[in-house]
């Protein structure tokens, strides 16, 4: 999957949150507090080290580096959502981009005992749609706007991995 630059021309194109898991939310909010107690520490050996003949360059590279996982974690946040126009839909959290062509989606169940939208594509590839459950219906909505074959089925249990459902 790749992602298409031409995206932000489409004047039509809807966004949607990408929902983060609490798990995920906290895993990158733990990275971020480590991190800045990185950044503080290392700032800290800095000072110290301009007094003595310590190495500054290598303090100075630790804060960068951990300046950098903070960057990320704080990107992946804010930055994430799927977007829908006529040339796809494309997923976008923090640096990492996703492309799937809106003329290969052919169907989208929603697993009602999951409360999980599932993507199918005509390559055989499906996918967790991982937006709020409110916005379930416009996102659907907004995939047929671009693709009037796509067909909504809602199924009353199971999921595409595991515990037995349709696939």
């Amino acid at each position: 999957m790749v992602y298409n630059k031409n995206m932000k021309n489409d004047l039509n194109t809807k966004k949607f949150r990408f929902r983060y898991s609490v798990w995920v939310i906290i895993l990158l909010s733990l990275v971020c507090a480590f991190s800045a107690g990185g950044i503080v520490w290392n700032v800290l050996s800095i000072i110290k080290a301009f007094g003595n003949d310590s190495p500054a360059a290598t303090y100075f590279v630790a804060a960068a580096l951990n300046l950098s996982l903070v960057a990320l974690a704080v990107w992946n946040l804010a930055a994430g959502y799927y977007s829908v126009s006529g040339k796809g839909v494309f997923l976008r959290t923090g640096p990492f981009k996703y492309r799937t062509d809106i003329n290969d989606v052919y169907k989208l169940v929603l697993y009602e005992k999951a409360n999980k939208l599932f993507l199918f594509t005509l390559s055989g590839k499906a996918t967790a749609v991982v937006v709020a459950p409110q916005k379930y219906d416009e996102f659907v909505a907004a995939i047929r706007e671009y693709n009037r074959a796509v067909i909504y089925e809602v199924a009353g249990n199971g999921e595409p991995y595991g515990d037995g459902g349709a696939v």
